[in-house]
């Protein structure tokens, strides 16, 4: 039977290890074993930036786009109706002035006015006639 190393015992010359992180059986990676004074990331300042954190999405713009989608929660047809709207844009074939939040509130607000119309229904009086069905059993 054949060891991968994890099962052996520390050699009584040789502390046990505060740490030892075990790797998917997959990654091929052995078994490591660190005192508490090496644990830990030691040279992040030493590492490269990722250039294209963004990946495996093709560009930054829509990994942005996927991030807000879904935040809101939108579904198929939201999404593919904004797409439809920035494709638009680009071409030049739709505007579009609203720059926040408080814009797109005063335009409800103003689209508001113009088409709600406002009944008071204090004069109506509606009478209920109940029907009661028996269930076919």
């Amino acid at each position: 039977m054949a060891s991968n190393g994890s099962d052996q015992m520390p050699s009584p010359e040789q502390p046990p290890a505060d740490f030892k992180t075990e790797f998917h059986p997959c990654s091929n990676t052995p078994l490591l074993s660190q005192l508490q004074e090496e644990f830990g990331q030691h040279a992040t300042a030493m590492m490269a930036p990722d250039p294209h954190p963004w990946c495996p999405f093709i560009k930054e713009g829509d990994y942005l786009f996927a991030e807000i989608a879904l935040q809101a929660g939108l579904n198929m047809l939201q999404i593919n109706g904004l797409l439809s709207l920035i494709s638009h844009i680009i071409q030049g074939k739709a505007n579009v002035t609203l720059q926040n939040d408080v814009d797109l509130q005063c335009a409800w607000d103003r689209a508001a006015m113009q088409v709600t119309l406002v009944h008071s229904f204090s004069s109506y009086t509606m009478n209920f006639h109940p029907f009661i069905h028996k269930l076919l059993l």
